[in-house]
């Protein structure tokens, strides 16, 4: 019980700040937008703020969307049956493709050979796919312009690796901490390389991990139901693999 009401706590604070933050940039447009005489005032810049004001409500609304849709995750039952995990993640691979491609980032798969033969699991298709998606959508949203995003799948002590990678900033080890949760702190400290305690690392941002939000909740239950790992291994101005 003390599990979970920490659990439903950091899920309060988490919406407060998702929810709360599109909602003040939204009054912010319309305060602009309702300004006659500021420079808002030709077409073309009343349009960029009804853009804003859309963008907002729509990220709102997909909040909203996964807030449910991850306590359904918890809450309902796996529909296993077996699957290859590379023929999920080219599926995963071309849903966000063009979000991908809006920044100029490349998207490339490093699938071990034969893994047509090797790779089947015996998984909720729906859920892992939705994990893999949510990985690579972090990716892309951390990782600047004309990067690399990789998407590795190996075989190794009978155990199936996927990995997304990228080439964003990197994280410091206590966000690393707060990822992969308190029990896995220390076991975790060596995923971070190089000087913790430098300027640098205190200010390093979130990439293939993405933030504490809904989206990295939703792979850590999934990763639950399926009894899956996370790891996460960050290099500062190197990037990240999850």
């Amino acid at each position: 019980l003390n599990a979970l009401d920490q659990a439903n706590r950091e899920m309060i604070t988490f919406l407060s700040h998702d929810l709360r933050t599109p909602q003040v940039s939204t009054l912010s447009a319309i305060y602009l937008f309702e300004q006659t005489h500021t420079a808002y005032q030709t077409d073309s810049e009343h349009q960029k703020l009804l853009v804003q004001i859309k963008n907002n409500t729509q990220q709102t609304i997909e909040f909203a969307r996964d807030i449910v849709e991850l306590s359904q995750i918890r809450e309902s039952r796996m529909q296993r049956e077996e699957h290859n995990l590379g023929y999920l993640i080219h599926f995963a691979y071309e849903k966000t493709y063009i979000q991908a491609q809006s920044k100029q980032i490349q998207l490339s798969c490093q699938l071990d050979d034969n893994y047509e033969e090797w790779a089947w699991v015996y998984v909720d298709a729906a859920l892992i796919e939705r994990a893999i998606i949510n990985l690579m959508t972090n990716a892309i949203r951390y990782s600047p312009a004309h990067s690399q995003i990789t998407i590795g799948l190996t075989q190794k002590n009978h155990r199936i690796q996927m990995s997304v990678t990228d080439q964003g900033e990197g994280m410091d080890a206590a966000v690393v901490a707060r990822l992969l949760g308190s029990s896995n702190a220390d076991e975790h400290a060596s995923a971070v390389h190089g000087n913790d305690n430098s300027d640098d690392t205190k200010h390093a941002q979130p990439d293939a991990a993405g933030s504490m939000g809904i989206g990295w909740r939703m792979i850590r239950a999934i990763m639950d139901k399926h009894e899956g790992i996370i790891d996460i291994k960050t290099q500062r101005h190197l990037g990240t693999t999850v």
